[in-house]
């Protein structure tokens, strides 16, 4: 019996960090929406002007991801820096949610053999 206590322990505590961690990533999403406005604007306007330049010049693009590495070097370090922070933030939340589910996952499969077994 002390078994089931104990999952159900465990699974309050997931559920509490579950809780808290879906509440920052929603937090983190909200905040990175307008960094990721900004930050596309900024890519676009520097594609904008290679395909203008390489008119100009008669002179062929870089390849599209060349293109937008070019846009992150010449971008602000503070833009980069927040887009980047917060998208880190989104994917290590994202892990972290994923890896609970697991572990609530198992946790249930214990108390539904600790269920199997006291009906027999």
């Amino acid at each position: 019996m002390t078994e089931v206590q104990d999952a159900i322990a465990r699974l309050d505590a997931y559920r509490a960090e579950l809780d808290e961690l879906s509440r920052a990533l929603n937090q983190i999403l909200k905040d990175l929406e307008p960094v990721e406005v900004e930050y596309d604007a900024f890519v676009d306007e520097f594609q904008i002007g290679l395909y203008e330049s390489a008119l100009a010049e008669g002179s062929r693009l870089p390849a599209e991801a060349m293109q937008v590495r070019l846009a992150r070097r010449d971008m602000p370090p503070g833009l980069l820096g927040r887009f980047e922070g917060l998208r880190r933030k989104r994917e290590r939340l994202k892990i972290r949610i994923g890896d609970l589910k697991v572990c609530i996952e198992a946790e249930r499969s214990i108390l539904s053999a600790e269920k199997t077994v006291a009906s027999v």
